[in-house]
């Protein structure tokens, strides 16, 4: 009967230990990944919900004025701000402490549709 050497089981167990502490930290980096994707995602989601804002923020006051109503804002002063944030949402970038990435490849047909949309108009 043969006993294995103590230096030896340590060994084993020690590259074990190693292996499992290594499995366990690219978890966590795997995991860190998606949740950061996640989170630029949400970005844009908010950044695309400030747009609905604006827009109706622009029609209110395109509204009033055209009814005769009371004019409570500066309708330039939105169209700058739609304008910012469209540009924000293609390019990506920091805006009140939020990053934003960049807008795929895969999407920008229809950001040009929506951006030409926006300029005819702002012509108007």
């Amino acid at each position: 009967m043969t006993i294995a050497h103590p230096s030896n089981a340590s060994k084993k167990i020690s590259a074990i230990v190693c292996i499992q502490i290594g499995i366990i930290l690219v978890s966590f980096i795997i995991l860190e990944s998606i949740e950061s994707q996640k989170v630029f995602l949400g970005n844009a989601v908010n950044m695309a919900g400030k747009n609905r804002y604006y827009a109706m923020l622009l029609l209110n006051e395109v509204k009033n004025e055209y009814i005769g109503g009371k004019i409570t804002g500066e309708p330039t002063s939105v169209l700058e701000a739609y304008d910012r944030n469209l540009q924000l949402l293609k390019n990506g970038g920091i805006e009140d402490g939020v990053h934003l990435s960049s807008l795929p490849n895969k999407f920008t047909a229809q950001w040009n549709d929506i951006y030409d949309t926006f300029l005819k108009y702002k012509k108007a």
